[in-house]
Parts: C-alpha cells; sequence; structure tokens
C-alpha cells in the first residue's frame, strides 16, 4: 500500500510539472542561452503604415511598439492570437503560421529601423547598432534580419550600389568582433515602380540576391510572398498620400505579418531551437490521468 502510493505520488507529480511548464517555462528563460534578433533596415523595419503614425519608436527598441517587431516576438515566443483593438491584431488576418505556432523558442528581438534611410547610410550605422544591441541583450546566438533598399530607388542610387553597400553590411555583421549571423531579405513590392526595366524593384531584388547568394548568406523573398498573396501586392499594402501622389508602399498590418512569418518559416525556425512545444490536447488528457491516480 505504501508504495503504491508513493508511485501514484510521484506520478501525480511528474504530471503536474508537466502541466504547470507549459504556462511558466516561456517567462523564466535564461538570458544566457537565447537568441537575439536585430530587425536592421528601413520604415518598414519599424513598422510604419496607417495604424502607427506619430509614434517613432527609439532604434533598438525591444518594446515591441512595430508590427514587425510584434509578429516575430509573437512567432518565436508563441505569444497568443491578438485582440482587434489592439496594434497589430492577428484573429482577423490571414495568419496559418502565426495560428498554427505551438512552439517556444528563447529569443528577443531588436529593432533598429530608421525610416527614410537608404543602404549607405544602413551600412555606416550596422557597426554601432549590432556593438550596442549586444552590449545591452546577452544571449549566446545573434542574428541580423537585413531588409533594405527602397529609399535607394527614391534617392536614385544604382542596384548596384545597393548591393555593394549589403555585400558590406555582411562583412561587418560576420566580423569575429560583432558575430551576427547575417540573413538578407527582399525590398517589397510598391505601386510607383515599373513591373520591370533598371529601376525596377524585381531588377534592384535581383541584385541583392546575387550578392546574397556569393556571400553565402541566407536570402527571404519577400516579395514573391506579396506578389502571391490573393489579390496580390495591392492587398497587403497602405495606400498613402506622398506629396501629391496616392501610393502604396508601407505594409498593412496583414503584409506585415506577411514578413515576419516569412523571416521565422524560411528561416528562424530551423535556426533557433524549440525549448517547449506547447501541447493543449495532451494537458487535456493528463486530466483524467490525475483522477486515476488519486482513485483508491
Amino acid at each position: 500500500m505504501i508504495v503504491k502510493l508513493m508511485l501514484r505520488f510521484s506520478l501525480l507529480f511528474i504530471v503536474c510539472l508537466f502541466v504547470g511548464t507549459s504556462n511558466t517555462l516561456g517567462e523564466s528563460l535564461p538570458e544566457s542561452e537565447r537568441t537575439v534578433i536585430a530587425l536592421f533596415g528601413d520604415s518598414i523595419t519599424v513598422g510604419e503604415n496607417l495604424n502607427l503614425t506619430n509614434r517613432p519608436i527609439p532604434a533598438g527598441s525591444t518594446s515591441h511598439d512595430g508590427c514587425p517587431s510584434v509578429y516575430l516576438s509573437g512567432l518565436l515566443t508563441n505569444e497568443p492570437e491578438r485582440l482587434s483593438d489592439v496594434n497589430c491584431p492577428t484573429e482577423e488576418l490571414s495568419a496559418p503560421i502565426y495560428n498554427g505556432n505551438n512552439e517556444v523558442r528563447n529569443a528577443i528581438v531588436a529593432n533598429w529601423g530608421i525610416g527614410g534611410s537608404s543602404t549607405g547610410f544602413g551600412s555606416r550605422r550596422l557597426l554601432n547598432s549590432l556593438l550596442d544591441t549586444k552590449s545591452q541583450l546577452a544571449g549566446n546566438n545573434y542574428i541580423v534580419l537585413i531588409m533594405y533598399g527602397t529609399n535607394d530607388l527614391n534617392f536614385g542610387i544604382s542596384s548596384q550600389t545597393t548591393a555593394e553597400n549589403i555585400d558590406a553590411m555582411i562583412s561587418t555583421a560576420r566580423s569575429s568582433f560583432v558575430g551576427f549571423t547575417p540573413i538578407i531579405g527582399a525590398v517589397t513590392p510598391r505601386d510607383d515602380r515599373p513591373s520591370s526595366g533598371p529601376s525596377s524593384i524585381q531588377s534592384l531584388n535581383a541584385q541583392i540576391r546575387s550578392v546574397a547568394s556569393m556571400r553565402n548568406a541566407p536570402y527571404v523573398d519577400h516579395f514573391a510572398n506579396f506578389v502571391n498573396f490573393p489579390g496580390s501586392f495591392n492587398a497587403v499594402l497602405d495606400q498613402e498620400q506622398f506629396g501629391s501622389q496616392l501610393v502604396r508602399l508601407h505594409p498593412n498590418d496583414q503584409g506585415y505579418l506577411l514578413i515576419a512569418e516569412a523571416w521565422f518559416e524560411q528561416q528562424l525556425k530551423n535556426l533557433i531551437p524549440v525549448v517547449q512545444i506547447i501541447d493543449e490536447e495532451r494537458e487535456v488528457i493528463l486530466s483524467p490521468i490525475i483522477s486515476f491516480l488519486l482513485d483508491d
């Protein structure tokens, strides 16, 4: 009888530990073992759109104010679905990857986007931004997601120069005293650029993809994801007033979710280890087991 009771209480302890862990592990993960991710780019990295106006986000912020940070953090740490009355909702969006994810990863996201910036400016500020990230955020793995180039088109910067600047960013990130893994993202489409030719986004992305390939840096094709979205890219871009023009350039919330899902699904999912799988179905099954163990 004593052995039987001891066995039951031992099994009960294990079951309770399993159930309790699902709600607390994500809040107590060691900083020394986490992956630190720096989002690096322009206003599209910041997350500017019609829902984020007059709310500047400090460079390097981890407060999750902008949609790219909100959605990527949600995917990595399994944050719950967001309601429609808060910034960057998911419940009313097409979010198969976001809503289907049940894995927790030990990661934090710092947003280093600066609106209106070019790749030339980015290549000059990357070193200090990444060093600041390392000094402020402890971790054992550092990744930078570089998504730059749409403002180069505005400034008349050639695609070749853009590619050279991104090449310089790859070198800076990988340098021994910085130690970040660079992942390169394609420039998203906009409706004020031709579909082909030297000034098109396709031509720019071809140069960016080429330099990423030559440097063996992973490349995430955000452009293709936008073009292939139902209704094409106009469905995931806000229409905004720029001077006398109405232009679709910044993603809407759905567009930013596409960007976060692509970063996660195509690269980060396999680079960052899972520390916990949240399985609600198994937790439900455990309830009758507890009853059985307590039954005489």
